[in-house]
């Protein structure tokens, strides 16, 4: 952005582009809240509280989860990390969201559920028609995604694609073709665990997003302020409590003392990850930082001496 030309025209242009920055970080937030209202909603009308939140899936809240999740998966594949692995780790979030939307959990899990209630009853076929869509629009997007990459370096420089984006690149490709292949290759097997490996490795995903923002803001102090703040800057520590306060649910809910304990996790997480995608928002407000240079240009790039 701060090549924008200084005059009426690059002013306007700027605060477009921070305008809808602004928007699309800010919608994340909203589409949380709305999953959250709708969660909460449920629980005060029915006076149940279900084993998960992807149990509400057989709810009234049934629209607003697959809607919601749709909405965040759009939002984070459409927003770009601060590195090609954020980006890449992003990307493959919001595809996960997608699945976790489509492919519901056990139904048993929304106990008690109404078989009669249309929430209860999920046709397969339905879910193998979601997630076939699905399947072709994503092959579609990384096509897109690496012709528009190779087209923009092609047009600007003789230079290939740093090795950073090329990795990323193959590691959401990768990703991509074991899931259809999963899909394809053992349907049954997919319908049965694929919502709870999507679930899981969409947690896994997000908690290393904190943990490279982490990363990135102790290299920064560290080049100032020594190694001590690599550790213990504000997106470290919100790591760091992700990982202790997930550990200490997981012990509680199979040591039985904690019950519908998946809820509390997975609200949990949701609620962590919300946390700090606000405070950065906020910090992020007026200018959002360029692309963090590759580990190698830091390491070249000398230091400045402080007094």
């Amino acid at each position: 952005m701060t090549d924008i030309p200084a005059d009426g025209v690059g002013t306007q242009y700027r605060e477009v582009v921070l305008r809808t920055y602004r928007y699309l970080r800010l919608g994340m937030a909203v589409l949380v809240a709305l999953l959250g209202a709708a969660v909460v909603l449920e629980i005060i009308s029915s006076n149940v509280q279900l084993d998960s939140i992807s149990a509400y899936y057989y709810s009234p809240a049934h629209a607003v989860f697959v809607a919601s999740l749709c909405a965040v998966g759009a939002c984070l594949i459409v927003y770009r990390g601060q590195s090609d692995l954020e980006d890449a780790i992003l990307n493959g979030c919001g595809f996960l969201a997608f699945v976790v939307a489509f492919i519901p959990t056990r139904a048993s899990e929304a106990r008690p559920c109404d078989p009669n209630s249309q929430f209860c009853t999920v046709a397969p076929a339905t879910v193998e028609a979601n997630m076939w869509a699905l399947l072709v629009t994503a092959a579609i997007s990384l096509a897109l995604a690496f012709g528009v990459s190779v087209w923009k370096r092609k047009r600007s420089t003789s230079r290939p694609l740093p090795a950073g984006a090329r990795a990323a690149y193959f590691v959401l490709l990768a990703g991509f073709i074991a899931l259809a292949i999963f899909f394809i290759g053992w349907r049954s097997t997919f319908l049965s665990i694929g919502h709870y490996t999507a679930a899981i490795a969409l947690f896994v995903g997000i908690v290393m997003v904190v943990g490279l923002n982490g990363y990135r803001l102790g290299v920064e102090g560290s080049r100032v302020s020594g190694v001590r703040s690599h550790f213990l800057n504000r997106y470290a520590l919100g790591f760091y409590i992700m990982v202790v306060s997930t550990v200490a649910i997981i012990a509680a809910g199979r040591s039985g003392s904690l019950p519908h304990w998946i809820f509390y996790l997975e609200s949990s997480l949701i609620a962590q990850f919300a946390m700090f995608w606000i405070v950065q928002t906020v910090e992020l407000w007026n200018e959002p930082p360029p692309p963090i240079p590759p580990p190698s240009a830091i390491r070249q790039k000398p230091l400045a001496r402080t007094t």
